[in-house]
């Protein structure tokens, strides 16, 4: 017979979608966009022909946020739904659908600490992310549970689902 689990947890795709989007334009724009424009320019000055500064600029800005829009739909339309986050009396399990299939598990007398990370937007939105550190000594490690709604609550809950666990034994 199968365990039902307790708490099953799931990305937010609303709280991963603009955070995301900001974080990968400006990403673009300052490691790809704005070194080639500087070395369009420099090349143009070197061989001494006019062109419109603003309208390169204006281009390698547009080709910078069409770039990040094609990484976010990659990573928030294709990545993020195909993770599972399940919380049983005596262990919490992680499933990840894409190519493959790949599951993880971690008792919770392995779970040394869990911290949450909040950003501005997160704190408008009531959402973040929680880190589960684990002394797991195996490949399981750190198991990052990202895009969450209200995540100190869900802190508290697995907090509560350690302790239980603890008292039972």
């Amino acid at each position: 017979m199968n365990e039902e689990p307790l708490l099953v947890l799931r990305p937010s795709f609303v709280n991963a979608f603009l955070p995301t989007l900001i974080k990968y334009i400006l990403k673009i724009i300052f490691y790809i966009a704005v070194p080639i424009g500087a070395i369009y320019i420099s090349l143009n000055v070197l061989q001494q022909t006019k062109m419109n500064v603003a309208i390169v600029m204006i281009l390698f800005f547009l080709g910078s946020i069409t770039l990040a829009i094609l990484s976010l739909i990659i990573k928030v339309f294709v990545f993020t739904p195909k993770v599972e986050y399940r919380f049983y009396k005596h262990h919490l399990e992680v499933e990840s659908k894409l190519l493959q299939i790949k599951k993880k598990s971690v008792p919770y007398n392995k779970i040394t600490n869990i911290n949450s990370e909040i950003s501005l937007w997160d704190r408008m939105t009531n959402s973040g992310d929680l880190v589960i550190h684990t002394a797991d000594e195996n490949e399981t490690g750190d198991i990052k549970i990202l895009f969450l709604k209200n995540p100190l609550d869900l802190e508290k809950k697995i907090h509560a689902l350690i302790v239980k666990t603890q008292r039972s034994k």
